[in-house]
């Protein structure tokens, strides 16, 4: 499951269901997850940091090492942008694009003007767009929990339905391609 990578997880005092979660992952193999305390252990060793606590709040701009790349999936957001970095990427983690057929309309418009965005909107709306779409409510699901077939599945169908993430973005806007190349390239 973790295709032979290390997977640091960020965590000062873990609960025990993810402790119990990683031994599963180690026990698969290949690849390997562990603890660390703090996040500057994955931006030490110049790693990509994928943010996804549930409270928010857990990193600030201000503190980031130049160069830091992250991918902050939270809601709310794990990275405060208490100071404008230039020298970090922050993508928004949630940005996917409507299928053509849905695109415009009132509803669009209106999730435009709240959102600034034309194209794309939050996973969190697109998934139930997407079970509604389908009409498949076995799929639905409550809690922290969710088997990765049910992922596998929501997958499929978002792609059959014309769901895809086809720009990054950071701050609500799209990234340029140079932008991210010079990032990636600072993680070497």
């Amino acid at each position: 499951m973790l295709a032979g990578e290390t997977v640091r997880v960020v965590s000062a005092q873990p609960p025990r269901p993810l402790l119990r979660r990683i031994e599963a992952l180690n026990s698969q193999g290949p690849g390997h997850a562990e603890i660390v305390a703090d996040a500057g252990v994955v931006f030490a060793d110049r790693q990509l940091l994928i943010a996804a606590s549930s409270t928010g709040g857990r990193l600030k701009a201000s503190t980031l090492p130049a160069g830091a790349l992250i991918i902050d999936v939270a809601e709310p957001l794990d990275v405060l942008r208490d100071q404008a970095r230039s020298d970090v990427l922050i993508l928004d983690g949630e940005y996917v694009r409507l299928p053509r057929r849905l695109g415009g309309g009132a509803w669009q418009s209106m999730y435009g003007t709240i959102t600034r965005q034309r194209r794309h909107i939050f996973a969190c709306y697109a998934e139930p767009m997407l079970l509604g779409m389908s009409q498949r409510t076995d799929l639905c699901s409550v809690g922290r929990t969710v088997p990765a077939a049910r992922l596998d599945a929501l997958a499929d169908l978002a792609a059959a339905h014309g769901f895809a993430i086809d720009r990054l973005h950071a701050d609500g806007r799209p990234v340029s391609a140079g932008r991210l190349s010079r990032a990636l390239a600072a993680l070497g």
